[in-house]
C-alpha cells in the first residue's frame, strides 16, 4: 500500500500536511509519492492523471494498492482522518 499526495509547491498548508504524511508513513512502513503541481509549469503534465483520479482540490490524498488508487480525499487531513483513509482500503 502506498500514498500518492497531490500538492502545490508553495502552500504552506500543503507543506505542513507533508510531515503528517511522513509520521503516517513512518509508522505503517508505508511508501509515498508526492506529486508537486505548479500552476505554471506542470499543471498541463498531471492534469490527466488529476481528472482521472478525480483530484478536484489540492491537496488531495490518494491510497493506492499495487499501484491502482482506491480511496482519495481532499483538504489538509489530521493524522486521525489520514489513518481512517488507510484502514478503509
Amino acid at each position: 500500500m502506498s500514498l500518492k499526495i497531490y500538492t502545490i509547491i508553495n502552500c504552506k498548508d500543503c507543506h505542513e500536511f507533508h510531515k503528517i504524511v511522513d509520521e503516517v508513513c513512518e509508522e505503517l512502513n508505508m511508501s509515498k509519492q508526492l506529486v508537486d503541481v505548479d500552476i505554471e509549469e506542470n499543471l498541463k503534465t498531471n492534469l490527466e492523471e488529476m481528472v482521472k483520479y478525480d483530484v478536484m482540490s489540492i491537496p488531495h490524498t490518494l491510497v493506492c494498492n499495487d499501484g491502482v488508487p482506491h480511496h482519495g480525499m481532499s483538504g489538509i487531513l489530521t493524522k486521525q482522518q489520514l489513518l481512517e483513509l488507510i484502514n478503509n482500503v
